[in-house]
């Protein structure tokens, strides 16, 4: 029986780890050493149907766009209008409809969404 049992979870262990693989190749997520670190005061916050969160700072040209966003994440990033954040932006990449992708949040030091 706990033969069977060692089988399963090594079987379910190399699964998750397939998964985990294909995932971080095909959503493309930078090395954090290629990510900008990007810091002022939140002016506003909006989100989209798919909970993708967009995100601005005062005097920063950007809109910033959180794509794996949930309704808990969103509440509290809008509870922070006017405290200071910083995001990790790739800058780098090709602007999707006026946004750049974030990886990382942090609202007056605290994480609220960390760098995988």
């Amino acid at each position: 029986m706990s033969g069977n049992k060692l089988i399963f979870g090594l079987l379910f262990l190399f699964i998750a780890i397939v998964s985990l693989f294909s995932i971080g190749i095909s959503s493309s997520i930078p090395f954090e050493n290629e990510l900008t670190k990007v810091s002022g005061q939140l002016e506003w916050v909006g989100s989209s149907k798919k909970i993708r969160i967009q995100l601005k700072l005062l005097e920063n040209k950007h809109v910033f766009e959180y794509r794996q966003g949930d309704r808990l994440i969103l509440d509290k990033i809008k509870s922070s209008i006017g405290k200071n954040i910083s995001v990790l932006a790739d800058l780098r990449s090709p602007v999707q409809d006026d946004y750049v992708p974030v990886y990382d949040i942090k609202i007056d030091g605290s994480s609220v969404v960390s760098y995988i």
